[in-house]
Order: structure tokens, then sequence, then C-alpha cells
């Protein structure tokens, strides 16, 4: 071995004393008197106490001033009846009556089919990506075109999502949670 060359062991030394070094210079406290700074802290919580409860005193006389100006009207409801008729002082209009529309049949409920992921494989065709979906307590691996909960069939699987088509030609898009 020559003068003035190093070997990696050396290296490795001078880089991790260096590791080292640098952050013991990164975490060195500032030059600020530590007696003074526990004074300023140990005295400001107690005058922001201080100053927020006179506030809250403040506030509150204000609250009470305004509130025994507004008169208080007088409520025919009943808070503990849930769903109660109508006060017995309201008479409904008879003149002109509301046309009646028919209500759309409700949607079906949505499933509880969640999409958990999707597992790749290489094929001479290409990649065949197969869908991971939970529901019903049922775990399904299922490619495109194949049928899932008995009531959708899958129509495209991307990395981060599936789209299953119903029988009644609605797409339901599970996303990665």
């Amino acid at each position: 071995m020559k003068a003035g060359e190093m070997t990696k062991p050396t290296l490795k030394a001078l880089f991790v004393a260096g590791g080292l070094l640098g952050t013991w210079l990164a975490v060195t406290p500032s030059d600020t008197t530590p007696g003074r700074s526990r004074i300023a802290a140990a005295e400001r919580p107690a005058a922001i106490r201080e100053s927020t409860a006179d506030n809250l005193v403040s506030q509150e006389a204000r609250l009470r001033d305004h509130a025994g100006s507004v008169p208080l009207a007088s409520s025919k409801r009943n808070p503990f009846r849930f769903g109660s008729r109508k006060p017995d002082g309201v008479v409904p209009q008879q003149g002109s009556a509301a046309p009646v529309i028919a209500a759309a049949p409700p949607a079906p409920p949505r499933p509880d089919l969640n999409f958990l992921g999707v597992a790749e494989s290489k094929t001479p065709q290409g990649t065949r990506r197969t869908a991971i979906i939970s529901g019903g307590g049922q775990l399904y691996l299922v490619t495109e075109g194949e049928p899932v909960a008995g009531r959708y069939r899958v129509v495209t699987i991307d990395s981060d999502a599936v789209t299953l088509r119903d029988d009644s030609g609605t797409d339901l898009r599970l996303s990665l949670k």
C-alpha cells in the first residue's frame, strides 16, 4: 500500500464518524439562556388562562343581556314525541291539491362487495388480471367475463379498480381503498 492511500475500512470509519459529527451538530441546542426561557414559558400559560377567563366572563355577560332582550315565542311542538301530528291549530288548505307524483321504485341496495386487489400473471397472450373481491362471506377470484355474487359479471379489471355489470345493465365500479 502506498502512502496517502486509504483502504475501504478506513473510508467506512470516516464516513460513519462524519455522519455522527453532522448529527451532533444538527441537534445541538442554540445559545439561549436556559433559565430565562423556562421562566418565560412558565409565565405565558398563566397569562393566557387569565385573559381567556376574562374573555369568557365578558362573553357570558353579553349573551345574558342579549337573551333577556329577545322575546321567545311559544311552541306547540312536543319534543318528546317523534313524528307526532301537526298541532290542532293548523288547518290544511282544501282549495288546491298538489299533483301526486308517482315515486320511482327505490334502487336496489348497493351490494356489500369490497375490491381487495389485483393479481397479474404473464401468459403468451399477454398479462392476465384476476380481481380479488370479497362480499357476503365469500372471496371471489375472478377474471373478465366471470360472474360475481350471482348478480354481477366482471366487465373490466384495472390496476386500481374493477367494473361489474348488473343483470339490468347497470355498471358498478369498485376501487381499492
